[in-house]
């Protein structure tokens, strides 16, 4: 989706929703599974979460540079690149992780053979699918932006990344219900990884003269990134359980509730 979009030369769209999406996925997704059942931090999703931190960091620090003397910062096209070649290393990173599992998983290696190719299968499918669909949905939100007022950064990393974002709430909530949120854990800050370096990197890296990055994208959608990813890292460290209770869940939601907010002052003003 993201990469059609910065095929079609909307920059906006493709930083909204990757950005919001981590905001999503952090903010109310987790905030949710804590609330319903306390989240504890193994080893691997500890990991997972502070590769996180840092790719938020090598995502906005880059583009600080190119505010200086200008009305915008930048996401250069050479960061999209930086991104991709991150990828294998993180692909890398999560095989060495499952070279760790116990022999009993192990065991279980042989007989998974057959459902993983009939995964990929389905994958490739729904890859088509939504390949298909992508274009039409982006197509969509320029119509109801410029038809509404609204900035399709707004609606992308508001309307549409809590849409994409449904089926890993409904997946944590079930988890959570059976007391198993930690184990969810790990795919949503997989999944975040993975939408800043492979989603956000292909898109970036398809667009030569990189993505404009207004001032209110920084004040706003950059801020509560930064903001409710800090939140969660400070709160899985708090103790030494390394776990994130019910009140800190909830506080991961107010700050989720506060981005939509500013995001309702911002077209309020504009």
């Amino acid at each position: 989706m993201s990469s059609i979009a910065a095929l079609q030369k909307n920059g906006g769209f493709v930083l909204g929703n990757a950005v919001g999406s981590v905001i999503v996925n952090t903010g109310l997704t987790l905030g949710l599974a804590a609330v319903f059942g306390k989240i504890i931090m193994d080893r691997k999703t500890s990991q997972k979460l502070n590769l996180l931190v840092m790719a938020v960091l090598l995502l906005i620090l880059p583009t600080i540079p190119y505010k200086f003397g200008s009305a915008h910062g930048k996401l250069p096209q050479w960061l999209g690149f930086i991104f991709l070649l991150l990828v294998p290393v993180y692909l890398f990173f999560l095989i060495k992780q499952e070279k760790n599992k116990n022999s009993k998983e192990e065991k279980k290696e042989v007989d998974n053979h057959k459902k993983a190719f009939l995964l990929l299968g389905k994958i490739i499918v729904a890859a088509g699918i939504i390949s298909a669909s992508a274009s039409l949905l982006v197509d969509s939100v320029e119509v109801i932006a410029s038809r509404a007022g609204i900035s399709d950064v707004i609606i992308s990393s508001t309307v549409v990344s809590l849409g994409t974002g449904l089926p890993e709430l409904s997946t944590v909530l079930s988890s959570a219900k059976r007391k198993e949120a930690s184990l969810a854990l790990g795919n949503i800050l997989g999944s975040n990884l993975l939408n800043i370096l492979l989603v956000l990197g292909a898109a970036v890296a398809l667009t030569p003269k990189g993505i404009k990055i207004t001032t209110s994208f920084y004040l706003i959608h950059f801020a509560a990134l930064s903001l409710i990813v800090g939140a969660f890292r400070f709160f899985a460290y708090r103790n030494k359980e390394k776990a994130i209770s019910k009140w800190e869940g909830a506080i991961l939601i107010g700050l989720y509730i506060g981005y939509l907010a500013a995001n309702v002052m911002s077209v309020l003003k504009g």
